[in-house]
């Protein structure tokens, strides 16, 4: 049986009671060494458990976010084939998001990333969809969204974050892969692709899968 980090911690913390119980009734040397082990044990557990727990519940909490993103671009996707309304979706990248720690100072990239996460919920609609689903990447599921409404979406965003960041400290730039559902395709390939396209041109532009004159 496998047991966790918590019950060795209670049984460390057990073992700390008894030999304290044991210490203040006997006052012998060894009950108080007693004492001091047990004491060091059950921190050590508590916090090597923690580390593990956070590890396991950080790739798990990653993981479930990407599941649900893609069962939710998948319900979007059969709403769209059956009732014909279309549904788009725009892949966010923060360009070079790599080099901001070493121009700017440890942990500016994360920060980085985290204010553009906001940003991007800040400006979506209540029907809208953003998640992180990478490092330095954002998905944002648009229902009742053409591609030329998406694009439009995107640039705006695009333009948002080239001019909104430098006020808090760090110039940023985007790129965007936009894509429309149509019978038979893959809409999260199509705007993976299209990003792949978006850096490829430079960075800091939009691609719209399939039609180039969409394209910032």
């Amino acid at each position: 049986m496998k047991v966790s980090w918590r019950t060795d911690a209670i049984l460390a913390l057990g073992a700390v009671v008894v030999a304290l119980v044991a210490a203040i009734t006997g006052s012998s040397l060894l009950s108080w060494l007693t004492v001091v082990a047990a004491a060091l044990v059950a921190g050590l557990l508590m916090i090597g458990g923690r580390r593990a727990s956070g590890a396991r519940t950080g790739g798990q909490s990653a993981h479930a976010v990407a599941h649900e993103f893609e069962d939710a671009i998948a319900s979007e996707v059969r709403r769209s084939h059956r009732t014909g309304r279309p549904v788009s979706l725009v892949l966010c990248e923060v360009d070079r998001v790599g080099d901001l720690d070493g121009q700017y100072g440890s942990g500016t990239g994360v920060d980085s990333v985290g204010q553009v996460a906001e940003l991007l919920r800040s400006s979506a609609r209540e029907i809208d969809l953003v998640t992180q689903v990478g490092a330095d990447q954002f998905g944002i599921l648009l229902p009742e969204t053409t591609a030329a409404g998406a694009a439009l979406v995107a640039e705006r965003l695009r333009i948002a974050i080239s001019r909104w960041s430098p006020q808090r400290g760090v110039p940023l730039t985007a790129s965007f892969g936009v894509a429309c559902w149509a019978d038979n395709e893959d809409i999260l390939e199509d705007a993976a692709l299209a990003l792949d396209d978006a850096r490829l041109l430079g960075r800091d532009c939009v691609v719209v899968s399939g039609d180039d004159d969409l394209a910032s």
